[in-house]
């Protein structure tokens, strides 16, 4: 069964970058907002969801906090996948229950392994 991942970003091109990555190995949503991503969730739980720190609308911030206040989503992990210096997101992120802070851009390969290998260790640590 295919794992189901959510990138959320602002960025055309950066999303199509993670669909040429992830589409063929995951079952794949990709989507400009975190209105979007919350729409979707009351349908569908990811098994990841990569996210992008400044979308205009919703600084992410407050997205983490409130994917992390709801019983149905809090354990969800979620990486930020940002141009934003991992160094000076990464106290702030950690704080708010973010499980890793991936810089962009991030060659399709490279993102492809560690989408794959994050998710097999998440679901190592649930069982």
């Amino acid at each position: 069964m295919q794992k189901t991942v959510f990138v959320v970003d602002d960025i055309i091109p950066n999303l199509d970058d993670a669909s040429n990555a992830l589409e063929a190995e995951f079952s794949l949503y990709t989507m400009g907002s975190v209105e979007k991503m919350f729409h979707l969730l009351e349908n569908m739980t990811p098994d990841l969801i990569l996210m992008d720190v400044e979308i205009p609308g919703e600084y992410n911030l407050n997205a983490t906090v409130k994917l992390k206040k709801n019983p149905l989503w809090k354990n969800i992990p979620i990486v930020y996948y940002t141009g934003v210096d991992k160094e000076c997101l990464w106290p702030r992120a950690m704080i708010l229950g973010v499980h890793d802070v991936l810089k962009k851009p991030c060659p399709p390969e490279r993102l492809r392994r560690y989408v794959k290998g994050y998710i097999m260790a998440c679901e190592r640590l649930s069982s």
